[in-house]
């Protein structure tokens, strides 16, 4: 039996895609029936294509060193083989030497030419495809607290990656679900003006479908003919279903290859899913144990009661106002929440004294920032907010403590902090003074800029709505005069 000769166009082809495998962190080798590199992929070739592999060729009946040995052959005659291995570098499915034999076994057909070739690169090319698809949303379930994020991100990735023209998640009303997700439907579709026939055929579907999945045929043409839908579970519970469709390519049938990988990714959302929830429960749970620390931060200085909750909603309406996104902002609210936390620690003779502080008792309150830091440290979750617990009462000018830090030495977080601190503190009555106007605050602030503050930060501060903090100080003012009654009363 002659060799199988590549035309120009096939032969091209597999250089470019078996370079393209090194960004996966795959070796490729095509090897002869004469166990030699084939001619017209000689290390020249491979050297052309940016890749090359070194001197040493590996035999091609067995899987030696971490090899996988992929027959190849003709009318039953084999006609020579694909190597792979995982290289140090590969991660995901990639990395995985069974899903690689699986996802690369083929068989030519009877004339090896450059239509078949051209079928061949075809299938390799969108082998590719799968493998950066889960690649990439695997990497992309490492963020588990937005679940309609990954959720509309993993139907771009069906519709940029696969052979599908339309796809659609269809989430039920399970309690397993959490609200961003439930009774939602995402949906992308590459047929002009078909968005909202997507959306409503998938409902369809999933509703027909919950229980099994499988192949189904659109009743609408224009969705093409042939989809497949498979059901996604949470905690071994169907919560929604991932329906695709309007297959396209050589092949325009579904085939166990396409469906293999729809239940990869439908096995993938089901997991973040879960994850989510969990991360909820935990969040949930994190922040109900930070109340209860406020709370009884509140119980020891009645004159800062609420100072907490109103410094965190500064912190955070500050890190929207500057541009540092939703997350970090959120992160700056519980580090507000918390800042003060070291205050536990501080003697109440001290923090509720009416009058000056002596320098000992000054010193005594000079602490809590180390306390506060010693409090929370170790504990998981914490770590990007301890520099805003330490350094909260650092000056820009380098004059403030507990370390003496200046200027851009200071965390960002903790600069952040000082602000909402400082506003609230001087908004307020204590037990030493009794609160200062709006424009007087803000005046004060703006004169130190620069001295006590972040020169960039403190006239965004100055310009910000104060409307849901005085919303917040009325609450507040409220809730003490409701406890002072109870306290009389009993």
């Amino acid at each position: 039996m002659s060799r199988p000769q590549f035309e120009v166009e096939g032969r091209d082809a597999l250089i470019e895609l078996f370079a393209q495998s090194a960004d996966l962190g795959i070796a490729c080798w095509w090897v002869g029936r004469d166990q030699k590199v084939h001619a017209d992929l000689s290390h020249a070739a491979f050297a052309q294509a940016g890749r090359a592999y070194g001197d040493d060729v590996p035999a091609a009946d067995a899987d030696a060193d971490g090899w996988i040995r992929i027959a190849v052959s003709r009318a039953g005659s084999p006609v020579g083989a694909i190597l792979l291995r995982p290289t140090a570098d590969a991660a995901g499915p990639a990395s995985d030497p069974a899903y690689l034999r699986s996802l690369f076994g083929l068989s030519l057909a009877d004339d090896v030419n450059a239509k078949v070739i051209e079928d061949f690169t075809e299938h390799l090319a969108q082998a590719f495809e799968n493998i950066q698809l889960l690649y990439r949303v695997g990497k992309a379930m490492s963020t588990p607290d937005d679940p309609a994020g990954f959720s509309g991100y993993l139907v771009e990735q069906i519709l940029d990656a696969t052979p599908f023209r339309w796809a659609a998640i269809v989430f039920g009303e399970s309690e397993l679900l959490l609200d961003g997700v439930r009774g939602r439907v995402f949906c992308g579709s590459e047929i002009d003006g078909t968005d909202e026939l997507v959306r409503v055929e998938a409902v369809r579907l999933a509703d027909e479908l919950r229980e099994r999945g499988g192949i189904f045929y659109n009743a609408d043409a224009k969705l093409e003919v042939q989809g497949t839908a498979h059901v996604v579970l949470s905690s071994g519970e169907p919560i929604g279903m991932l329906v695709c469709g309007g297959k396209q390519g050589h092949e325009a049938d579904i085939s166990s290859y396409d469906t293999q990988l729809l239940e990869a990714s439908a096995s993938h959302l089901g997991s973040v899913l879960e994850t989510a929830r969990l991360y909820e429960q935990q969040a949930t749970m994190f922040l109900g144990t930070i109340s209860s620390l406020i709370r009884a931060l509140d119980a020891k200085d009645p004159y800062t009661r609420g100072h907490s909750d109103r410094v965190a909603a500064l912190a955070r309406q500050l890190a929207r106002t500057a541009g540092l996104g939703e997350k970090t902002a959120e992160r700056y609210h519980i580090a507000g929440l918390l800042h003060d936390v070291g205050k536990i620690g501080v003697p109440e003779a001290v923090l509720c004294k009416p009058g000056r502080l002596t320098d000992e008792e000054f010193g005594c309150i000079m602490r809590h920032p180390e306390i506060g830091f010693r409090i929370l440290d170790g504990v998981p979750g914490m770590e990007d907010l301890l520099p805003g617990v330490m350094h909260h009462h650092e000056r820009y000018d380098g004059k403030g403590y507990p370390s003496g830090l200046a200027g851009e030495d200071i965390p960002l977080i903790a600069r952040v902090l000082c602000l909402a601190d400082t506003f609230d503190a001087m908004s307020s009555n204590r037990a030493y003074r009794s609160a200062m106007t709006r424009d007087t605050v803000l005046a004060e602030i703006a004169k130190c800029a620069g001295s006590q503050f972040d020169p960039e930060l403190a006239p965004m501060f100055v310009e910000m709505d104060f409307d849901e903090y005085d919303r917040m100080v009325a609450r507040h003012v409220r809730q003490a005069a409701v406890d002072a009654q109870g306290k009389k009363a009993a």
